[in-house]
């Protein structure tokens, strides 16, 4: 158990010290930029965070192999597998961002509202270089995690991300709202990245292994056997996530992508917290999944996502009942009129959301990716459809509500689905979870119309509770010891 909560703290230090610091310049970036062309930056980030998860699954599949291979003390054939992966992961980066800069055009004239598209087509054409340094940086990060080597990937992952935020900005202050520039300084900071993660790998985490490196095509079917599936739903998923943001884009402005993008970026940031974690359970999964310790891994399962529960739960409370107070302070009163209810739909939808990052890394680690891929490949239709049609009568808030019925839908069959993994009850964990969002919506619709410091007294109380009771789980957890780490 220590080995998660060390691991997991510091992912949290990698992932949440550049919130912080997007806090502070996102305000600055609307300011600096408009809000037509933060939009635009926001779809760029979009862009290349898609792109960045299509690398074949072979990131997480490079983990996943590694994290069995250690277990089983055979490390002879690595150097071959790690070798292909790199082949295979560069060839599809370099594929991908060819289309990419070909199609950049094609993605700027779909978005409404641009006043300068040429501008906008090269900083598209810029941001298509970084893919491949983004491509093979998460195969060089995949060796690292299944070693366990948290610190360095951490080393890497806390600059580059305050580097996103802080790069626009020192453009911004020095050469003015220029799209393409920022691009350009975004690129550098992706080339570097890729570098330092590949220095890591081969020098400090897989010195042997990568002396070994070597291209060997009997490798490509089982690479690609156990990373295919992983890479369907790497691919689908992203399309959900940023989905909304282009169907806004299209139907409503790049004005409404801006509006909306604030407060659901505020909201996802909290993704860090299930990210820290399921980081370091997927190669506990990966390694130590078998029906000898089902038992065990169950313990784990469940302690895992009562605490990100307890954790996202006051959380999510407080950004709804400040949600108006917080947008202000942060980003003007007219992004606070715009987004105070986008953000109270969004502080509990993100609370759902969370709960699914557990099951889906059991189940993708322990190789059941398959069970998931399929599901998403059937979700996907069915949510484009209910987010064009909910955002073509509703707008903005009718994009949010898909938003919500997505996070509902997936959370409930990601629990199924890795509850049949472990041979546990499902109803009674899945009635937990709705039965504590319904109780903080219920603290919401109370305390909503109350004074600030009567509605800060009440967030408060209810981060004491959940303080409590994840002090209560752990020291009972201790207690028990699950063989976890055997």
């Amino acid at each position: 158990m220590s080995k998660v909560v060390k691991g997991a703290i510091l992912n949290l230090g990698g992932l949440g010290l550049p919130m912080i610091v997007a806090v502070f310049t996102i305000p600055y970036l609307i300011h600096l930029l408009g809000a037509e062309k933060f939009g635009l930056l926001a779809l760029m980030w979009a862009v290349v965070s898609y792109a960045g998860i299509f690398d074949l699954g072979l990131g997480r599949a490079l983990t996943m192999q590694i994290a069995m291979f250690d277990r089983q003390a055979c490390l002879s054939t690595l150097g071959a597998i790690i070798g292909t992966a790199y082949v295979l992961m560069a060839a599809v980066s370099i594929v991908l961002g060819v289309l990419i800069f070909l199609i950049s055009g094609e993605i700027v004239s779909l978005v409404k509202g641009v006043t300068d598209p040429q501008e906008t087509v090269t900083a598209f054409q810029v941001m298509s270089v970084s893919i491949p340094f983004i491509i093979l940086a998460s195969g060089f990060r995949g060796v690292l995690e299944a070693r366990q080597a948290f610190g360095r990937v951490n080393a890497v992952r806390l600059p580059l991300g305050v580097y996103t935020f802080v790069g626009p900005v020192l453009v911004g202050m020095i050469f003015g709202a220029r799209l393409d520039l920022i691009a350009v300084v975004l690129v550098l900071g992706r080339v570097l990245a890729c570098a330092v993660y590949w220095h890591s790998a081969r020098r400090h985490v897989a010195p042997i292994e990568h002396g070994q490196l070597a291209w060997d095509r009997r490798h490509v079917k089982s690479l690609c056997a156990s990373g295919g599936w992983l890479s369907v739903a790497s691919v689908v998923g992203p399309i959900m996530t940023y989905a909304d943001r282009f169907v806004l884009g299209g139907l409503v402005s790049a004005n409404a992508v801006a509006f909306y993008v604030t407060p659901n970026e505020l909201v996802t940031k909290l993704w860090i917290l299930p990210g820290a974690l399921t980081a370091v359970l997927f190669p506990l999964f990966s390694g130590g999944f078998s029906s000898s310790d089902r038992k065990a891994t169950r313990h784990l399962f469940d302690l895992s996502s009562a605490a990100i529960f307890g954790i996202i739960a006051p959380l999510s409370l407080a950004l709804a009942v400040l949600s108006y107070d917080v947008l202000a302070l942060w980003v003007g009163a007219e992004f606070a009129r715009e987004g105070q209810m986008l953000l109270v739909i969004f502080a509990f939808a993100i609370l759902v959301n969370c709960m699914a990052h557990v099951p889906l890394t059991l189940l993708q680690g322990t190789g059941s990716a398959r069970a998931v891929a399929l599901l998403q490949v059937i979700e996907i239709p069915i949510f484009l459809g209910v987010l064009w049609g909910l955002t073509l009568h509703f707008g903005v808030l009718g994009a949010a509500y898909a938003w919500v019925v997505r996070a509902v839908f997936d959370t409930a069959f990601m629990m199924y689905l890795a509850c049949t993994k472990l041979d546990a009850p499902f109803m009674g964990r899945l009635t937990m979870v709705f039965a504590g969002v319904i109780v903080l919506l219920g603290v919401y619709s109370v305390v909503k119309d109350w004074g600030i410091a009567e509605r800060l007294l009440v967030i408060g109380f209810v981060g004491v509770l959940s303080a409590v009771a994840l002090v209560l789980m752990m020291t009972r957890s201790i207690k028990l010891k699950p063989k976890t780490e055997a």
